[in-house]
């Protein structure tokens, strides 16, 4: 899919696809993290707070959790974390903003109602992912007004 990307890289379809993918790839960050059940403290191994923010999604191990807060090396989980107690847990994440980027140039590069709509809904799905709930409901109502001006053109 990669190459295709590569050859066109202004292909609305292309993309959305491609943002798709992204969104729902976790992609590993360096070092680990130390983490103590129970606990919403967990210490890494290398300063994370440019790769991680507050209300997203993070994955330790195979544990999902949310971020409250990242200071250098100390992220502050929003629950306790719920898995065994271990010192070497690999930290991954999801790259919301590749996916917007990604959705944002499909929507610059069409007319199409439908691949706009598309856009917006993926775009809205970064947004709702990320706990920023305003713009996610902006961006689904688009989506759907696009999906359903598209609906009626093919039934009238």
């Amino acid at each position: 899919m990669l190459g295709r990307f590569e050859h066109d890289k202004n292909h609305p379809m292309i993309c959305n696809h491609l943002a798709k993918h992204v969104f729902w790839q976790w992609y590993s960050l360096p070092g680990t993290a130390s983490v103590v059940k129970g606990s919403p403290v967990v210490t890494t191994s290398t300063d994370l707070s440019t790769s991680l923010a507050a209300k997203h999604p993070v994955r330790l191990g195979k544990q999902l959790c949310y971020v409250q807060a990242v200071k250098g090396t100390r992220v502050t989980l929003s629950l306790p974390y719920p898995g065994l107690t271990n010192e070497a847990v690999p930290v991954a994440r999801r790259k919301f903003e590749l996916a917007m980027n990604l959705a944002t140039g499909a929507l610059k590069q069409t007319n199409n109602p439908q691949i706009q709509a598309e856009s917006n809904y993926i775009i809205g799905r970064c947004y709702h992912a990320q706990g920023v709930y305003p713009q996610a409901h902006m961006r689904y109502t688009k989506a759907l007004g696009g999906y359903m001006d598209g609906c009626s053109r093919g039934l009238g």
